[in-house]
């Protein structure tokens, strides 16, 4: 489930759902915005992913295992990433200067210009320029990722022993 699980009103439920379809060799894989990411404690309220009432529920890694608790589920892995198509595009270039100057022009001139917004991979120097803050700040999203602190949070599991 790539960042749905989140929008889900009855997690509890769903998982239940989940979990009758499943068989021995099943695995299920969720990948959603990580709460204990640095981005999310820094900016609070101002974090891009804090979109209530779109986003229901906001998780990280105790949060799920809590649901896969109740649930008779087990974590086998799990990791915190940035990706470049989701998460570092909206939070580490400067798409979001880029198209705001792109609205300004065009209510100044009069056009109707459109702004691409984040290519990737990037090809052209244009391109690369706008990923330069993710270039100058990659050792660190890297650490916090190996820490746990990276944007999204991808969980694999299964049903625990004692279901099989």
């Amino acid at each position: 489930m790539e960042h749905s699980f989140e929008h889900i009103k009855y997690p509890l439920k769903y998982l239940n759902e989940i979990k009758e379809l499943m068989d021995d060799n099943s695995v299920i894989i969720l990948s959603m915005p990580n709460q204990h990411s640095a981005l999310s404690k820094m900016l609070g309220k101002r974090w891009r992913w804090f979109v209530p009432p779109v986003h229901l529920f906001y998780y990280n890694i105790h949060a799920i295992n809590f649901l896969f608790d109740r649930i008779g589920f087990e974590i086998t892995y799990y990791f915190t990433k940035d990706y470049f198509f989701r998460s570092i595009c909206q939070f580490y270039s400067f798409d979001d200067i880029n198209s705001k100057i792109i609205d300004i022009c065009n209510k100044i001139f009069r056009k109707n210009m459109k702004y691409k917004r984040c290519k990737y991979p990037p090809t052209t120097l244009l391109e690369k320029l706008n990923f330069l803050p993710y270039y100058i700040l990659k050792p660190l999203i890297e650490s916090l990722e190996k820490h746990g602190a990276g944007s999204e949070l991808v969980i694999i599991g299964r049903r625990g022993e004692h279901d099989f």
